[in-house]
């Protein structure tokens, strides 16, 4: 992640931690959740130009299902931990939740209707 959009990110999950205002018995599950979310790419970074100009097709092949394995391992954690976190929050809570992290894939703000 560029550092400007961890800084972004990272703004966001303040925000989002702010407007949610959690509960004392709530924030192991907040801690938990920005961890998660805040994991570095590993290994889930797009291939760089250069070396990937170098492979040949079945090498570019393997290494785009490598990324994308990668991606997906990344995803299923986020997804995990936001079902979790989810879970303790009140009825209430979970809106704003739903209202702040709207975005889609590829997808940096969303209008609302």
């Amino acid at each position: 992640m560029g550092e400007r959009m961890a800084r972004a990110h990272k703004r966001d999950l303040e925000i989002l931690k702010k407007d949610l205002k959690l509960k004392p018995d709530q924030m192991a599950a907040w801690d938990t959740y920005e961890k998660t979310m805040n994991l570095p790419l590993e290994g889930a970074g797009a291939p760089s130009k250069k070396n990937y100009a170098k492979l040949t097709s079945p090498q570019r092949m393997d290494t785009m299902t490598q990324h994308m394995e990668s991606m997906q391992k990344l995803h299923a954690q986020h997804a995990s931990a936001t079902k979790t976190f989810y879970g303790v929050l009140t009825p209430e809570q979970q809106k704003m939740f739903d209202a702040q992290t709207r975005r889609g894939p590829g997808v940096m703000h969303c209008d609302t209707d």
